[in-house]
C-alpha cells in the first residue's frame, strides 16, 4: 500500500528515497563497537537502532537485500557484545528495541542459527532482568528502578522490553505475559505527567524521547495483540500532540525548557498521534515537518533514529485536507511545568512568538527557570533559553547541579533578588491568564522560587495598613500590533532594594548584530 501510495504523493515518494539513501549510505560503515561515553552505551544503541530499521525499511521498499544483510551485519556484532550495560538501563531499552524489530522485520531474512543468536541475545541482554523488575513493589536492583519512576525512564525502558518480548512471544510465552503485566501497570505512571492538557513537564526535547518510545509501546501492543489494554486513553495523551503544536515558534524553533535544544524537526510519533486522535491542523504541520526535513540536503546519515517510521505513520495528503481548523493564537498548559504560550500569527515565520514557564522546579531534567521565556519576532530569536550543559560534567545529575551557569536561574531570562538561586523545590503557579485578539498576558507569582527574599522584613514596613506578604510576580503583555511589542512587567512587594537588587536577564547566545539570521534588524529595549 505504501509503495502504491508513493505513486501519487511525492512527499512519500521523496521520503521512500531518502531512507534508500540513507540504507546505501550505511553499507559501507564500520559495525558499532563496545565504548561507552561516560556510563553510557547509549550513543551505540541509537546507532544500531539507526542502522538496523532504516536497512529494514529500505529492503522492504526496495527488495535490495544488501539492506538486509547490513541490518543482519549490526544486530549480529551487538549480540556478540559482552552486555548492553544494564547499570544504565536506556542502553538496554534501546538496544532491544533495535534487535527485536530487526528480528521481526527482517525474519525471513535470517538463517535459523541467527535468529538463535540474536534470540539468545534479547533473553540475556535485554529481557533478563524483566522479571525483576516486574515482581512488585519498588525494585531492590536499581537498575530497574524505571518501573516505579514518572518520567521518561519509564517510557523507554517499559516499551523496549515490550517490544523485545513480544518479538519474542511465540519462542518465550511465558516471559511475554510478565513484560506485558509489568508494563501495563508501569507505564501509566509515567503517562500521569501529560495530565491535565497534554504539556511533558521534561521539555520538548525529552517529550520526543518519552513520547515516541510511549507511541511505540502502544502501537506494538496493538498490533501484536489487537488491543493497548486502554493505555492509550491516559489522562490527555490524546492532547500532547497539540503540546507539540503549540510549543514550536513560527520560525520552526522550540521553547526549550528543562534540558533540551530548541531545534526540532519530524518526528513520526507526532504523526501517530495527530492521525489516533484526530488533530488535523498538527497533522498538516507533521507533514509539513517532514517535507522541510527531506529537503534538507544530508549526505550519510539522519540524526533521527527513528526517521524510517515515517514510513510506517505518514501524514498522507488527504488527511490534511481536514486540516483547516482554526488553532488559538495563545494557549495556557497546566500540570508540572506550567506554560503560556502565544503567537501573533501560525502562517507567518516572522510573528511574534512568547513562551513563558513557571510550575516546579523538582520535575525530572528541569532547570531552575521560573518565570523564563523565550522570545521570537521578525523571524529572530531574541531571547532565548541556552539549553543543556554537559551530561557527563561532574554531579551534572547530583550536587553541583545547580551551579552549573546554563542550569540555574542566572543564565534563564527571569527575575532574579540579587544573588538568590531559585529554590530547588518550589512551585510557582500562573496566576493568570488572558487573551483577546488585541493582546494577551499570563502572570507568575514567583514567591516560592525565592523564599529568603521573600520573608516579612518589620523594618522596612511602609504601609500604614497590613502589607501583603512578600512576593514576586512576572508578567508578560504580548501585543499583536506590528512591529511586535513586549510589555515584561515585575513586580516585588516589600523587598529592600538595597538588600535584594532586581535583575532580569534577557539572554543571547550572541549580539543581534553578529547573528547572520537577523538581516539587519534590531530590536529595542526600554527599562523602566
Amino acid at each position: 500500500a505504501a509503495l502504491a501510495a508513493a505513486k501519487t504523493d511525492p512527499l512519500r515518494a521523496s521520503l521512500h528515497a531518502r531512507i534508500v539513501s540513507l540504507a546505501e549510505a550505511q553499507l559501507t560503515a564500520k559495525p558499532v563497537e563496545h565504548v561507552l561515553i561516560g556510563p553510557r552505551l547509549l550513543d551505540k544503541s541509537r546507532t544500531a537502532l539507526s542502522r538496523v530499521i532504516t536497512g529494514a525499511m529500505a529492503c522492504r521498499l526496495t527488495g535490495d537485500t544488501r539492506f538486509a544483510a547490513r541490518a543482519k551485519l549490526e544486530m549480529l556484532t551487538v549480540s556478540a557484545f559482552p552486555d548492553w550495560n544494564p547499570s544504565h538501563f536506556l542502553d538496554v531499552a534501546e538496544m532491544s528495541t533495535a534487535l527485536a524489530l530487526g528480528y521481526d522485520w527482517l525474519y525471513a531474512y535470517l538463517t535459523p542459527a541467527e535468529r538463535t543468536t540474536i534470540r539468545t541475545a534479547l533473553l540475556e541482554k535485554g529481557i533478563a532482568l524483566a522479571p525483576v523488575a516486574y515482581a512488585g513493589g519498588k525494585p531492590t536492583d536499581k537498575r530497574v528502578s524505571f518501573v516505579t519512576a514518572h518520567h521518561n525512564w519509564n517510557q523507554v525502558c517499559n516499551a523496549g522490553l515490550l517490544i523485545a518480548a513480544l518479538a519474542l512471544a511465540d519462542e518465550e510465552p511465558a516471559l511475554a505475559r510478565t513484560v506485558i503485566a509489568g508494563a501495563r501497570a508501569s507505564l501509566p505512571l509515567a503517562m500521569a505527567a501529560y495530565a491535565p492538557d497534554g504539556a511533558y513537564p521534561e521539555g520538548p526535547g525529552y517529550w520526543g524521547y518519552g513520547t515516541s518510545y510511549n507511541v511505540l509501546a502502544l502501537a506494538v501492543l496493538e498490533n501484536a495483540l489487537g488491543t493497548d489494554f486502554d493505555l492509550g486513553k491516559a489522562p490527555a495523551f490524546n492532547l500532547t500532540a497539540l503540546y507539540r503544536l503549540h510549543i514550536q515558534s513560527p520560525m520552526g524553533l522550540a521553547f526549550n525548557y528543562a534540558d533540551g535544544a530548541a531545534t526540532l524537526g519530524a518526528a513520526p510519533e507526532y504523526t501517530w498521534l495527530a492521525a489516533r486522535y484526530p488533530q488535523p491542523t498538527a497533522l498538516a504541520h507533521s507533514r509539513a515537518l517532514l517535507a522541510t526535513t527531506i529537503a534538507t540536503k544530508k549526505t550519510d546519515r539522519e540524526s533521527d533514529r527513528f526517521f524510517a517510521l515515517h514510513a510506517v505513520w505518514f501524514p498522507s495528503e488527504i488527511e490534511n485536507r481536514k486540516s483547516r481548523i482554526q488553532n488559538p493564537l495563545d494557549i495556557r498548559f497546566r500540570g508540572p511545568a506550567q506554560l503560556a504560550l502565544f503567537r501573533s500569527a501560525w502562517d507567518d515565520p516572522r510573528a511574534l512568538f512568547l513562551g513563558f514557564k513557571a510550575g516546579g522546579n523538582a520535575v525530572n531534567h528541569s532547570h531552575l527557570d521560573l518565570g523564563s521565556f523565550v522570545l521570537d519576532a521578525d523571524g529572530v530569536r531574541w531571547a532565548q533559553d541556552l539549553g543543556p550543559d554537559g551530561y557527563n560534567l561532574p554531579a551534572y545529575f547530583g550536587a553541583q547541579r545547580w551551579a552549573y551557569f546554563r542550569l540555574n536561574n542566572f543564565s534563564h531570562n527571569t527575575l532574579t533578588p540579587g544573588t538568590a538561586l531559585q529554590a530547588p523545590k518550589a512551585e510557582a503557579p500562573i496566576v493568570a491568564f488572558t487573551t483577546t485578539p488585541s493582546r494577551a498576558y499570563a502572570v507568575a507569582d514567583l514567591t516560592a522560587a525565592y523564599p529568603t527574599s521573600a520573608k516579612k522584613n518589620p523594618s522596612r514596613r511602609r504601609l500604614p495598613r497590613p502589607r501583603p506578604r512578600a512576593g514576586a510576580r512576572r508578567s508578560h503583555h504580548p501585543r499583536r500590533q506590528h512591529p511586535a511589542h513586549l510589555a515584561p512587567r515585575d513586580r516585588l512587594k516589600n523587598q529592600n532594594p538595597r538588600r535584594a537588587p532586581r535583575r532580569t536577564h534577557a539572554i543571547r547566545q550572541n549580539p543581534p548584530r553578529r547573528n547572520p539570521r537577523a538581516h539587519g534588524r534590531a530590536i529595542h529595549l526600554r527599562l523602566r
